[in-house]
């Protein structure tokens, strides 16, 4: 006995659950993709879901339920037809755009499962380049071979005309020139160095960006009556829109009523108006916007703003009602979608904690400062509101953050290496930085090891150590250290991430000239830097930085700045007695989509200690790559010369 959906049988328990339909597909997907349990009562809500669900598969252009008695209660039958198989697809028509280049836009593979979906996608995008091409009125046919579970499909391209504009025309516009309009607008007229394609979408989407421009400037009432599109000639159209500008007004008085937790004076500093200034509605909206943030950030979630807009003559009076509310505070915060990171590494970013009064600055500090780890392509902060607290619900979504990388590599200072690198900044999800670096070539032989823990204790404290062999070979001496070094930061709560750092560093050094070097060239004050042996360095350096970039890698915006003060010898023991100090500042900002201009300043100064000459290999030698580099200038090639061979200088 079979049912029929109509009286499908509602209330009975699930005694087992079958597929029908299906010849590629397992049908054990299906079954479990359905959500349907045995054991479980059969309702319309668990029918229409496991509808739903298993049409979202991809894989079936039909789905439905049948079900039949069994026992004490109801088989389930989920009868599917599978999508065919895609054997072959091709394009005709195409002349005007190289259908190669349409090809690669054209998410299909022959021998993928299609689905009416795929198909409508496909003629979507070809209608979307052609348009962004310029070309108008471009119609897909499609044209199905249908094969025994397979089909051949022909997307046949009845291409459009493309259009271009001649001319714009504003009608109505009595305060404002057309040629300010002109510049508002997506599409422009043709001129020699614009090729005025018709963007046809856009003519309607600028209506918004004209009407928001008068209100910007004094006519809260203006409007877009109409447009329209006339083509004048071949290939050329006019676009033309008729404006009612109304009347122009002026701010006028601002009163603010209801407030008892927050004092008028802070509210008023948020009025971004004053009397007797050109009405501006962008302005208004954001005076109403920070009055909100100014309650949000003490608590009050739920305060309500009410303005109201009194006209007399040309002059806007506004009066802000405020009803206050109660305060809110935090009651959990939930966070889901770190399958890798551990909570507390997400928790310890975060500003705002259980039990403490709502603060919408602080969450968008906490949102800011885990965007900054790198960990997390996304983060979404959500609300479950209650009478009078908020549960906060983070969802991130990480990336890969480690990073491996082998090969080989030339420039003009190390010549050809070859080098292995290995990055984990989020150690099996803990926060933690392991790096592995081996570089190895004619003039350099580089490894090291590093591993810092960001946060001891679970405090803001961080620790790490660094264990290193590297031999550098330069134009006239080689330079060889052997150690190990030990770090202790401290990173401070301040509105700009500042943090202060200290590192001991115990390394045997060794300096000796260059095999290949002419000895009778070089300066006796070289000859005296240069010592066979290896000699113990002993010293201690600190960072101060304070860091204001959007994030730490692929910054772009904010700034960072650091001094490096270092000492070695003296008191610290060793052989190698120096000072070097060093500030470094970077400032970036994106002036268009996807490119940061960058600005940077490094100066440094060295001195010796106890009248020891600092060693050869600390001077500063500017020019090429690095830290130091210079462009337009050879590696290490900017400084002071000694008997022909650059030794660089003590400030930079």
């Amino acid at each position: 006995m079979i049912w029929i959906l109509a009286l499908f049988p509602y209330g009975e328990v699930i005694v087992d659950v079958c597929v029908k339909g299906v010849e590629r597909t397992d049908t054990s997907l299906v079954i479990s993709a359905s959500g349907l349990r045995i054991g479980e009562i059969m309702t319309e809500r668990k029918s229409a879901r496991a509808i739903k669900n298993v049409y979202a598969l991809g894989l079936f252009s039909d789905v439905r339920l049948e079900a039949e008695r069994e026992g004490g209660g109801a088989r389930i039958w989920i009868v599917v037809k599978e999508n065919p198989m895609l054997l072959e697809w091709k394009l005709e028509g195409v002349k005007k755009i190289k259908e190669k280049e349409l090809k690669k836009k054209i998410k299909l593979i022959e021998g993928q499962i299609i689905s009416e979906k795929d198909i409508f996608d496909v003629v979507r995008n070809i209608k979307e380049i052609y348009r962004e091409k310029g070309f108008h009125g471009t119609e897909v046919e499609v044209r199905k071979e249908e094969l025994e579970g397979a089909v051949k499909v022909t997307f046949v391209v009845h291409e459009g005309r493309k259009l271009r504009v001649k001319k714009i025309k504003f009608y109505g516009n009595e305060s404002i020139p057309e040629k300010k309009l002109k510049k508002l607008l997506t599409n422009h007229e043709k001129n020699w160095w614009r090729r005025g394609n018709l963007n046809e979408e856009a003519v309607e989407e600028d209506v918004k960006k004209i009407e928001d421009y008068y209100r910007e400037h004094g006519f809260p009432e203006a409007r877009v009556d109409s447009f329209k599109i006339n083509e004048i000639e071949e290939g050329w159209v006019e676009i033309d829109y008729w404006v009612s500008e109304g009347k122009k007004y002026y701010f006028g008085d601002a009163i603010l009523e209801g407030m008892e937790k927050i004092s008028e004076d802070i509210l008023r500093k948020k009025i971004k108006w004053k009397k007797g200034e050109i009405f501006n509605r962008k302005k208004f909206e954001e005076t109403i916007r920070d009055m909100y943030s100014v309650y949000s950030d003490r608590g009050y979630l739920y305060a309500n703003i009410f303005p109201e807009e009194m006209i007399k003559k040309d002059t806007i009076n506004v009066i802000f009602r405020i009803q206050e509310g109660s305060p809110v505070y935090v009651r959990f915060i939930d966070i889901k979608g770190n399958t890798k990171t551990f909570d507390k590494v997400i928790r310890r970013e975060l500003l705002i904690y259980p039990g403490d009064l709502f603060n919408r600055e602080k969450l968008i500090e906490s949102q800011y400062r885990l965007f900054r780890l790198g960990y997390f392509e996304d983060i979404k902060v959500d609300m479950r509101q209650h009478e009078d607290s908020v549960d906060l619900v983070l969802t991130v979504r990480e990336k890969q953050t480690g990073s491996f990388s082998a090969g080989a590599s030339y420039s003009e200072d190390i010549g050809l290496a070859l080098n292995l690198s290995l990055s984990v900044p989020n150690f099996l999800g803990r926060g933690q930085l392991v790096r592995l670096t081996v570089q190895r070539g004619k003039k350099i032989k580089d490894y090291s090891f590093g591993f810092l823990e960001p946060y001891l204790f679970d405090v803001p404290t961080s620790v790490g150590f660094d264990l290193f062999n590297t031999y550098r070979t330069y134009d006239y001496y080689e330079y060889g250290e052997i150690g190990g070094r030990i770090r202790l930061g401290k990173r401070l709560y301040t509105p700009k991430d500042y943090r202060i750092s200290a590192t001991y560093t115990l390394e045997e050094v060794k300096v000796v000239l260059g095999e290949n070097v002419d000895t009778s060239s070089i300066s006796p004050w070289i000859r005296s830097q240069a010592h066979e042996g290896w000699q113990w360095k002993s010293s201690i350096s600190f960072s101060i930085v304070r860091d204001s970039r959007n994030t730490y890698m692929g910054a772009s915006r904010g700034s960072y700045t650091e001094f490096l003060p270092e000492f070695a010898g003296g008191w610290l023991g060793g052989e190698i007695a120096y000072q070097k100090y060093v500030l470094e500042q970077r400032w970036f900002a994106e002036f268009l989509p996807s490119w940061v201009a960058v600005v940077r300043y490094r100066i440094g100064i060295l001195a010796g200690i106890g009248g020891k000459e600092p060693p050869l290999n600390e001077w500063f030698v500017p020019g090429g790559s690095g830290v130091w580099g210079v462009r337009g200038y050879p590696d290490r090639s900017i400084g002071q010369a000694e008997g022909g061979w650059v030794i660089g200088g003590k400030s930079a």
